[in-house]
């Protein structure tokens, strides 16, 4: 049985016992003090052996390990979250808005990982945690907060990763699956879906939230490979880096940085070893993390040889997911740059033209948006390629198009090539978009 049928039938396994998970998930606060500050409510949950991370683990962990599969929630603290700023453009020299928020208070981290510990599939959703909705025009008080959220393009970090900048999703069902609101000062606990402005996102209860995250109807997907780029999964990355090095002081790449942090749950037949604080001292400006709610899928009748088969799918198509058939070929290579201090260092990206004719359709959209101009142009290049040989379905038209709607700063030469490439794949679509592109 391949990777793509087990996950499957996980999810099958998990909507057949949808409402004990669900009256589980809820009772999982029902011993916690919600007459606290956010921060302290968060690291009770997270920590709690009654209730929270604990009670989970005991009404869910063996609820759902049967098949050859463990189920583990684990959960870790870190006193410093990294700080950001929001900006309204894709560019590098983007305009930032506002002033600076926190990224956010707690994050679920889905993980669907073989015997081995290669990751089959990911997902994650970062929350900002308020203990009520506002009653004003908007569910969140906080300006800067639901800006981020709601509006902009991306952020820079102002903290840990200070001056680096980032993309976060854009389409509406994409950017709900990543972003989402968390109200815990009163039970039920209830997520809500942006944007934050009253009677438009919806509320969620927590059980409903934690069904959501094990059939994957919720939480964005994050590639199985860090990615380099700027976009939602180098953003997940980040946040497992900053984990591994504030923890650990993990110093390597961020395969091994994971599963540093895996290996700290590494007994997943005990429900007893489920958190990690990092203590206040360790946490500084440059050093820290979101804290986390991990749910960790390990299935023991996925070995190496069965995951190498499946990556293309293990990227869950780089967040994204496609119903083109699964290809085995890798879609990342190593290369070496020179740094401004005459060091190399080793960075996956699309930019190789072998690479760039074995990638499957996401992973090229999300190189697009993210990329610089040059590899910009080799990614349409690659698209007109595929498009004269008529390997574009029909299906990936309008969300190629979508994609290009929203880049802005191409060259003259690139415009031409994506001006050709729209008329192919959408002719009354052309004129529209040259006129966006235009002004």
């Amino acid at each position: 049985m391949n990777t793509r049928q087990r996950i499957s039938d996980f999810q099958h396994h998990v909507n057949s016992h949808a409402v004990e998970i669900r009256k589980a998930a809820d009772d999982a606060w029902s011993k916690i003090n919600l007459a606290q500050p956010e921060p302290q409510i968060i690291y009770d949950f997270l920590k709690d052996t009654k209730g929270g991370t604990g009670y989970l683990n005991r009404e869910l962990g063996k609820l759902l390990s049967v098949g050859g599969r463990i189920v583990k929630f684990a959960s870790i603290f870190l006193h410093q979250k990294p700080k950001v700023k929001g900006v309204i453009g894709r560019t590098s020299n983007a305009k930032g808005i506002g002033g600076v928020c926190e990224l956010g208070d707690l994050q679920l981290l889905f993980l669907y990982i073989s015997a081995n510990k290669a990751i089959c599939q990911c997902r994650s959703t970062i929350f900002q945690a308020k203990i009520k909705p506002s009653t004003g025009s908007h569910v969140i008080d906080h300006l800067d907060q639901r800006r981020l959220y709601d509006q902009c393009f991306g952020f820079v970090y102002q903290t840990v990763l200070t001056g680096e900048q980032r993309c976060l999703p854009w389409g509406k069902p994409e950017r709900e699956r990543a972003l989402q609101y968390l109200f815990i000062g009163q039970r039920p606990i209830q997520s809500r879906l942006i944007p934050s402005d009253q009677n438009q996102g919806a509320f969620v209860d927590f059980g409903e939230l934690i069904l959501r995250f094990l059939n994957d109807s919720t939480g964005y997907g994050v590639t199985a490979r860090p990615s380099a780029g700027r976009n939602w999964s180098r953003i997940v990355w980040d946040q497992i880096d900053n984990v591994a090095k504030t923890a650990f002081g993990h110093q390597g790449d961020r395969n091994s940085a994971l599963k540093s942090i895996l290996n700290q749950f590494n007994n997943f037949d005990d429900p007893k070893e489920f958190f990690l604080e990092v203590p206040p001292s360790e946490a500084t400006e440059s050093a820290g993390g979101i804290p986390m709610l991990l749910i960790i899928v390990s299935d023991g009748e996925l070995g190496p040889e069965k995951v190498l088969q499946q990556q293309a799918h293990n990227d869950i198509t780089g967040e994204r997911r496609s119903k083109k058939p699964l290809s085995p070929t890798p879609i990342s290579v190593t290369v070496k740059k020179p740094t401004t201090t005459g060091e190399t260092e080793e960075k996956n990206n699309l930019s190789n033209k072998q690479d760039l004719h074995s990638a499957n359709m996401d992973d090229l959209l999300l190189s697009l948006e993210a990329s610089a101009p040059k590899e910009q142009h080799d990614i349409v290049l690659e698209l007109r390629r595929r498009s004269n040989n008529h390997m574009l379905p029909q299906y990936h038209a309008n969300k190629i198009l979508n994609v290009l709607k929203r880049i802005h700063g191409l060259d003259q030469k690139t415009m031409s090539m994506v001006w050709e490439l729209q008329r192919t794949l959408h002719p009354k679509e052309t004129e529209k978009v040259k006129v966006y592109h235009s002004s």
